[in-house]
């Protein structure tokens, strides 16, 4: 093959290496520009969820006013709880102002937001005995295992007036009581007792009786010192992040005379 044909090769082979020299930096550059585009776009989502609300709880009415007693009409005033009794006060709706104070620890508490905020009252409130009267606050959710109906949340308070839930109904069998932990009076005055292991600890201060559940004890321990009383002059409400109440346990008063042995009665609407 004469000098100039592979010279004139050569030059096709040079071009040929130059042009697929150039694509491939053209390709890793394309590359290049897609991965800072997705990181981009992925630290823009993270900030938003960061910096951005978290997602709004659930607000559920499951009181006698929130649902029959509210529409149809046909429940009578007693059946629906709109009356007070010595041993029941009168069902609010959560629209509506508590008449007994209810408690949280904050929007959030170990990383786990409000998810959702209960109000329940039953009626019958002519019948002596317990019945399903609280203000309930979840954090944090959790997934229902294979085969069983429910969970439990990583932490859960619920409020109830002292005059309704006391330490008095608690029994195992009837004439036993429920097995708990020693009377625990703190700075304030307020007194706790615990039962399962830690896993749930009750709180007596004023007329109002507080249980905060969780399955780890050490967290439940903890979420003593963020507990707080929620506004009751409105309906209710998610807690706020900025309160001007005091926190934590040693703040809160004593409880109401006659509230650990149960001979406290229930006095209508008023709110201690």
């Amino acid at each position: 093959m004469a000098r100039g044909s592979l010279k004139g090769l050569a030059k096709t082979r040079v071009a040929d290496l130059q042009m697929m020299d150039f694509l491939t930096r053209w390709k890793y550059f394309i590359a290049f520009l897609l991965v800072v585009g997705v990181a981009g776009l992925v630290l823009v989502l993270s900030g938003k969820r960061s910096s951005g609300d978290a997602p709004k709880p659930r607000i559920v009415d499951e009181t006698a006013l929130g649902s029959s007693a509210g529409g149809s009409g046909q429940l009578s005033r007693a059946q629906a709880g709109l009356i007070a009794t010595p041993w029941h006060k009168p069902c609010t709706s959560i629209s509506e102002p508590t008449n007994f104070r209810y408690f949280s620890v904050g929007p959030a508490e170990g990383g786990d937001s409000v998810t959702e905020v209960v109000r329940r009252c039953d009626g019958q409130s002519t019948r002596r005995g317990p019945r399903p009267n609280y203000v309930d606050i979840t954090y944090g959710s959790c997934s229902v295992p294979a085969g069983a109906d429910s969970c439990s949340p990583p932490l859960d308070v619920q409020s109830f007036p002292t005059c309704e839930r006391n330490l008095t109904q608690y029994q195992s069998e009837p004439g036993t009581p429920y097995p708990h932990g020693p009377l625990k009076r703190w700075k304030g005055g307020a007194v706790t007792v615990s039962f399962d292991g830690g896993t749930n600890i009750e709180v007596y201060t004023g007329q109002s009786t507080i249980e905060i559940w969780g399955g780890d004890p050490d967290r439940v321990a903890r979420a003593l010192e963020y507990l707080r009383p929620e506004p009751t002059a409105q309906s209710v409400e998610p807690p706020a992040a900025d309160v001007s109440s005091p926190i934590g346990i040693d703040t809160l008063g004593p409880p109401a005379r006659g509230a650990l042995s149960g001979t406290v009665r229930c006095e209508g609407n008023s709110v201690h």
